[in-house]
């Protein structure tokens, strides 16, 4: 036979720690959230965590997407984890020239699409802007630039670093609002 005396107590018990909590509804939805979060995280750990939320929010990259690759019009799918390894790039060697896709030293040269696109040569695709990285101080006259970005070495950063660099640039200036127009 079952005991219900011992099932009143824990009920009453359950009851008591409920009359604690004030009855209040939130702290069972809390808990479900918590629950619900905890197993989402742990079934796709490797999206959650290699790309960031600026990556997904701003640059509405959730899966790979296509960046123009050449001139020729040929595009490369780009990760979002490779848009955040570019995006740390950013920040970690541009960001104090290119705050928001700004050029601080020019009111002319900016990162948004519009510039890249009317450069000489355009530098609207992978390619081009990994070899104006790679050697950043010549024009297509072969004049130098008063303002120019730094000669990036492949000891400094390698061609596969470069093309997330490259990646990160364009994509933001595709879909952040604001990117390069030096309006913060």
């Amino acid at each position: 036979m079952i005991d219900l005396s011992r099932w009143k107590l824990q009920r009453f018990r359950l009851r008591r720690i409920g009359n604690a909590l004030g009855n209040r509804w939130w702290w069972r939805v809390s808990a479900i959230a918590l629950v619900c979060g905890i197993v989402l995280t742990l079934a796709a750990p490797g999206a959650l965590a290699a790309s960031d939320r600026y990556v997904i929010r701003f640059l509405k990259a959730f899966e790979p997407v296509a960046i123009p690759l050449d001139a020729e019009g040929n595009t490369q799918m780009v990760s979002p984890e490779e848009l955040s390894a570019g995006k740390v790039l950013f920040n970690q060697n541009c960001e104090n020239c290119h705050l928001g896709g700004t050029t601080l030293l020019s009111d002319v040269e900016a990162l948004d699409l519009e510039s890249l696109h009317n450069a000489t040569p355009p530098l609207d695709n992978i390619t081009n802007l990994v070899g104006y990285m790679r050697t950043p101080l010549k024009g297509d006259q072969g004049e130098f630039f008063k303002y120019s970005c730094r000669e990036v070495s492949p000891e400094w950063m390698s061609d596969k670093e470069l093309q997330d660099l490259s990646a990160f640039i364009l994509r933001a200036a595709e879909k952040v609002e604001g990117w390069g127009a030096g309006e913060f």
